[in-house]
């Protein structure tokens, strides 16, 4: 207590992580073998809480495949690896470039509080965390039954805990300046981002275990659809209504309603094109207007489309000034410049913003310190070229892996968690290139490439991965069917 007490007198997160460390591992002990649970029950409950920005989930693994390894030293119990040759290869060659990067351009973490100038380790500490966590889902058994159920509670965990982040977002103001106006104002005025969370999750969930035609017999269901976008659309951010469309429309796929989806799409759209010209769309929230305004025909106010297409134009001369070797702001377009920032340089941009000497969103000081909104740009900047290439193949590759695995457990107990969990991932190759993706967010986002690979590695064991080469003998159906008629006289 007082050690705590001592820490919330300089920094209330600091406290909050001490405690939440200290509760956290007494939990895991009481948990004992079944301790691989709360890497799935926890990590809702974490996202809410001020703790620092690395994953929650790959954090939670961490924690515990260090206790897990503790107890299979002492002989309580067992590990066994899951292996999937292509994806092993392609983590290990992913975490090769990191090495190789960190090697070439060393650099610290700032909140080590080290004398170094160069910072920018945080992007490592994410590395690492990702890898931690796709070897504790290789190693640590678990069952099909026991992962079936506890990724069906973990679903009505994080659905409960979106619903309290967004009244926490409400609370504290979900706004830009909703804590100078009214909530009411402020979703009028700026992107309103505090149902964004909560209606991502309400969306897949609801999809995920609906036939869609269920949506049109059900008013509530579809009301909660409705909202959820809403919710997505109030946020004002063009690239996570496209992304959540995307996604909804390969779960689509994958459930074999694609043509049904298609069409109510256009009616949807058909819809929104008689709300447009009857002026409706003109006086809904600036953060739905911004959203709509890149659709043909939405009739918006100006500054709602001027603020999109500000954004794009913004963008765009960014990229020409990456791609410019005159500019000196890539130096090494084939190995790329690692991860490192000046500190210095970072204070100073920051003393000139607080005195008003420069603009927020000077392009001259993003360019500066690598954030291009756009992750190939990313990708070149870091890792160059050849680390372009090897992400581009290897979320390519997890795309095809995510629907392949969705689709084998199609019929069983973990498919609507595949849905859930895993199927998000099918846009990430578009949407990081197009969008602004950091390495960060890639190795951010490793604990459902591990999810992925360990509910394959499961289907594969259930028997529900056939092989390429088996060679099947073509038998008419009705010799078929007579022969099972035999089979059962027999």
């Amino acid at each position: 207590c007082f050690i705590v007490g001592a820490q919330a007198a300089e920094s209330a997160k600091e406290s909050a992580a001490l405690i939440v460390a200290i509760v956290g591992g007494i939990f895991v002990l009481v948990m004992g073998p079944r301790s691989w649970m709360l890497i799935f029950l926890l990590p809702p409950l974490l996202n809410i809480l001020p703790l620092p920005g690395i994953n929650k989930t790959s954090m939670m693994s961490v924690v515990v495949l260090v206790y897990w390894l503790c107890m299979w030293g002492m002989g309580y119990v067992k590990i066994r690896w899951r292996g999937l040759f292509l994806l092993d290869i392609m983590v290990l060659l992913l975490f090769s470039l990191m090495v190789v990067a960190f090697i070439r351009r060393p650099v610290t973490i700032l909140a080590m509080g080290l004398d170094i100038d160069n910072v920018g380790g945080a992007v490592y500490a994410h590395t690492i965390a990702g890898v931690i966590c796709y070897l504790a889902y290789s190693i640590i058994p678990m069952s099909f039954q026991q992962l079936s159920k506890v990724l069906r509670w973990s679903i009505w965990i994080m659905c409960l805990f979106a619903f309290v982040g967004a009244v926490k977002g409400l609370v504290l103001g979900g706004g830009a300046t909703a804590d100078e106006m009214g909530l009411a104002e402020a979703a009028q005025s700026t992107r309103f981002g505090a149902f964004l969370p909560l209606g991502e999750t309400l969306s897949l969930v609801l999809y995920a275990s609906f036939p869609l035609s269920r949506f049109l017999c059900n008013p509530i269901l579809l009301l909660g659809m409705v909202a959820s976008f809403a919710g997505i659309a109030l946020s004002g951010f063009r690239s996570m209504l496209a992304s959540q469309v995307l996604v909804l429309s390969f779960m689509a796929f994958v459930k074999r309603e694609l043509s049904f989806l298609i069409l109510l799409g256009l009616l949807a759209y058909g819809g929104l094109l008689v709300l447009s010209s009857s002026g409706v769309l003109m006086s809904m929230p600036f953060g739905v207007q911004r959203t709509l305004a890149f659709l043909p025909g939405m009739k918006v106010e100006a500054a709602a489309r001027s603020s999109g297409e500000g954004s794009t134009d913004w963008r765009v001369v960014m990229w020409e000034w990456a791609m410019d070797p005159r500019t000196k702001y890539i130096r090494d377009y084939t190995w790329g410049d690692g991860f490192g920032m000046s500190h210095a340089a970072m204070q100073r941009d920051s003393r000139a913003i607080m005195r008003g000497e420069s603009d927020p969103g000077d392009q001259e000081a993003f360019a500066d310190r690598g954030i291009w909104h756009a992750g190939w740009i990313v990708s070149i900047h870091r890792l160059g070229v050849v680390g372009l290439v090897v992400i581009s193949i290897f979320q390519v590759y997890m795309c095809v892996l995510v629907l392949r695995t969705a689709c084998l457990l199609r019929g069983t107990s973990l498919f609507i968690p595949a849905l859930v969990y895993i199927l998000p991932y099918s846009v990430v190759p578009l949407m990081y290139n197009l969008s602004a993706g950091t390495v960060e967010s890639l190795w951010g986002e490793f604990h459902t490439v591990a999810l992925t690979k360990l509910l394959y590695c499961m289907a594969r064991e259930e028997g529900l991965v056939k092989p390429f080469s088996l060679r099947r003998r073509y038998v008419p159906q009705m010799i078929a069917e007579h022969g099972d008629r035999l089979q059962q006289h027999a």
